[in-house]
């Protein structure tokens, strides 16, 4: 079975990580968000690095949706072993 979210819904969990409504999840902000999921502090920066693809410190849309693409393949990886 296979799921799709749309473009509406896919913004609105975005949002929701964006807690201080800027369009972009800061450092700090990720860090926080982090902490609700107890990843603290270099755990939460290296996941940082990693999707900010772009380098420019803060995670945007694009780089989050990277990370739900990586995050689907992986589940289907692991459903297809």
């Amino acid at each position: 079975m296979s799921v799709k979210m749309s473009q509406d819904r896919l913004e609105n969990l975005f949002s929701k990580c964006d807690r201080r409504g800027t369009g972009f999840i800061d450092s700090q902000a990720f860090r926080e968000l982090c902490a609700s999921f107890d990843i603290e502090g270099d755990d939460a920066d290296s996941i940082f690095y990693d999707l900010d693809h772009d380098g420019d410190n803060k995670i945007s849309f694009d780089d989050f949706l990277n990370l739900l693409h990586i995050l689907a393949f992986k589940k289907y990886e692991n459903s297809t072993e």
